[in-house]
């Protein structure tokens, strides 16, 4: 599609062709037509007011005569000169037949004509507190023309002749209308709204009489068409509106967003009777590139093959708070600043990575090292629960080649099983390995949000928390908890990777890890420690603690069993080895462990249902314990070794401990 652009949309014209077009701008820059029609009019608008307290009647009439008279005497000058012109121009046309000339018609056609504005009414307040639109840099419109040419349909009726526009800020909308008002200072449009003004009302700095006043004097104008930004966010301005919505020579476009107006003006049916909505969308990702690319080539900038698809494809899956164009346009420039003649792929990724926090483009070098080994990684760290790793770590691969769905969250995982056996630990080791930190994990503890009233503290809470680290594991722990709306939002979260909340905020999940722990089915894992993912499933459904619909919508449900007797060994020997580190490193104390200990501390993920987190307490209980006693008592220094004996358990047993 064309865009309406000076590069693209007008040519040269040539022989008759151009003659045709000189004979059009003499008659159009002249305003023939129009001065004759007001040959007897005053030389303006402008009418001095009456009443008894400013001008008489005498005085009144003596200015009208006035007026009229100086009216004809400004007019008949540029008559003459323009109906020469004209002469002048027809009797071209031997020459221009047979010597083929050449006319640029963009720019014969876009000459502001001489004389248009001697018929309207001076407007120094409206040009003091609104903008003109039509001095805007003239840009290129694409996949509007068809927005563009309902408005002039609508502008020029003679009944319910003012637009409603529609549509987010930042899908084009001011570019439209400075198009529209381009098109209209030109006379490039309909014959009723040729050469009218279109100004854009700066609204919030005003008062209630000042906007009045701007009204009155853009109605006595008779040449005007006012532009209202954010319609919705000014509740007492419908009502100074109304006076001025069915008067002649004089129109309204207000603008406004989705949102504002299903809550404010859709109810306001005195004012919509007036109005003809026009509705405007984000362009499609070919229009968008379109658009990239007149940009480039207005400022001399040449691109790599495939730069514009890529800065669409990557804004459309990394910035979800500002629509397209907007935000593709915003990379674009922000690469103008670099100051390169020519701009790249890798320049695209590497703005994009710094902008959102997200890799993309090629591989680092310590992200391909981390990916090509995750799993065996993830295995240094848990024990006992190698599906659930192999299952994220292909998720991992599959969403960081680009070969995943962009449309879904990287990967989302239901870890069902009893607590302590490393449902959380797994998805904090996976930040600490991958995102880099612990603190990557953005976690949710559902227990918190099991009312009906904490849906929108948590719809909340997760838009603010994706909007601030959109490339981010996302763990709810203990789901089955959540108020049942709470566990409805899943659905959309699972499968199309965002949700909404009441004032139509989103969080967007494709670029997130989704995690979600229960403990549902843990006594029936305890009984039956090697029951499948399929008994696990069908006993959730049956006790509808979740819904078919929702687990379908997993990547992987992982059962994680209870510890088997070498697990929980495995378990308690790391513990002891990370509690050994960590003592030489802040006390430079050695620690050594009697034969046994292992086996004592493994014994209680055996006896308890609380799995590692048990031995975690029996270790705090016992071991760091007895260590403590040792230091207090002077029997530890520095430099010095000290032996846990299997004893800490038995007098731990005798206090009536694990």
């Amino acid at each position: 599609m064309a865009a309406d652009n000076p590069s693209s949309q007008y040519s040269k014209a040539v022989g008759v062709a151009a003659w045709k077009t000189v004979v059009g701008f003499v008659w159009r820059y002249f305003s023939i037509a129009a001065l004759i029609k007001t040959l007897l009019a005053p030389f303006r608008r402008d009418r001095i007011k009456g009443g008894t307290t400013e001008y008489s009647l005498l005085e009144r009439v003596v200015w009208n005569i006035f007026s009229r008279i100086l009216g004809l005497f400004i007019r008949l000058p540029l008559i003459t000169i323009g109906l020469l012109s004209m002469l002048s121009a027809l009797l071209l046309f031997p020459i221009f037949a047979v010597f083929r000339i050449r006319v640029d018609v963009h720019k014969l056609q876009h000459h502001i004509p001489l004389g248009r504005d001697i018929a309207y009414g001076f407007t120094p307040f409206l040009m003091k507190h609104a903008r003109d639109l039509a001095q805007a840099p003239e840009t290129a419109l694409v996949g509007k023309q068809q927005a563009l040419h309902q408005i002039e349909r609508i502008l020029g009726r003679e009944r319910q002749n003012n637009v409603l526009l529609i549509g987010e800020p930042g899908v084009g909308r001011t570019t439209l209308l400075e198009q529209l008002a381009k098109r209209l200072r030109w006379g490039d449009t309909l014959p009723q709204l040729q050469y009218r003004h279109i100004f854009e009302l700066q609204i919030e700095s005003m008062g209630q009489e000042d906007v009045r006043r701007l009204m009155n004097e853009a109605v006595a104008a008779g040449n005007i068409i006012v532009v209202i930004n954010d319609l919705h966010a000014y509740p007492e301005l419908p009502d100074i509106l109304l006076p001025y919505i069915q008067v002649a020579d004089f129109q309204i476009i207000g603008v406004t967003n989705f949102s504002g107006y299903h809550q404010n003006l859709k109810f306001r049916t005195d004012l919509l009777q007036a109005f003809e909505k026009v509705e405007i969308a984000e362009p499609s990702n070919e229009e968008t590139e379109q658009l990239l690319k007149s940009i480039a080539d207005a400022h001399k900038v040449s691109l790599e093959g495939g730069v514009t698809g890529e800065i669409v494809r990557l804004t459309n899956q990394l910035v979800h708070t500002i629509p397209q164009p907007e935000k593709a346009i915003d990379i674009l420039e922000e690469l103008f600043v670099a100051g390169t003649p020519n701009i790249t792929l890798q320049a695209v990724h590497t703005l994009l990575s710094e902008k959102t926090g997200v890799p993309v483009g090629e591989l680092s070098t310590r992200e391909r090292d981390i990916l090509i080994h995750l799993e065996n990684l993830l295995k240094q760290y848990i024990v006992g629960q190698d599906p659930a790793i192999e299952s994220i770590t292909k998720a991992m691969k599959r969403a960081r080649a680009g070969v995943a769905d962009e449309s879904r969250p990287v990967g989302s995982f239901l870890f069902a099983g009893p607590t302590g056996v490393g449902k959380t630990y797994t998805a904090q080791v996976l930040s600490r390995i991958y995102y880099g930190s612990f603190d990557a994990v953005v976690r949710f503890d559902m227990t918190e949000y099991n009312r009906s009233a904490s849906v929108g503290a948590f719809t909340e809470n997760l838009i603010v928390a994706m909007e601030e680290n959109p490339f981010t594991l996302v763990l709810f722990d203990e789901i089955e908890k959540a108020h049942p709306e709470i566990i409805n939002l899943f659905l959309q979260m699972l499968e199309d990777a965002h949700i909404t909340n009441q004032d139509g905020r989103k969080a967007y999940f494709n670029n997130a890890l989704i995690v979600c722990t229960s403990n549902a089915g843990s006594d029936l894992l305890v009984e039956k420690p090697d029951l499948g993912q399929e008994e696990l499933v069908s006993y959730m459904i049956q006790e509808r603690i979740f819904s078919p619909e929702l687990l379908n919508r997993f990547n992987e449900i992982v059962v994680f069993s209870p510890f088997s007797p070498e697990q929980a060994q495995e378990v308690a020997s790391r513990m002891l080895n990370e509690f050994a580190v960590s003592l030489r490193k802040r006390k430079n104390i050695n620690i050594e462990y009697a034969e046994g200990v292992i086996d004592a501390l493994a014994r209680t993920a055996r006896t308890s249902k609380f799995g590692a987190r048990a031995i975690r307490r029996e270790l705090e209980d016992t071991v760091e314990s007895y260590v403590a006693e040792q230091i207090i008592q002077g029997a530890l220094g520095a430099g010095s070794t000290v032996v846990v004996p299997t004893t800490v358990f038995l007098s731990q047993d005798s206090m009536g401990g694990a």
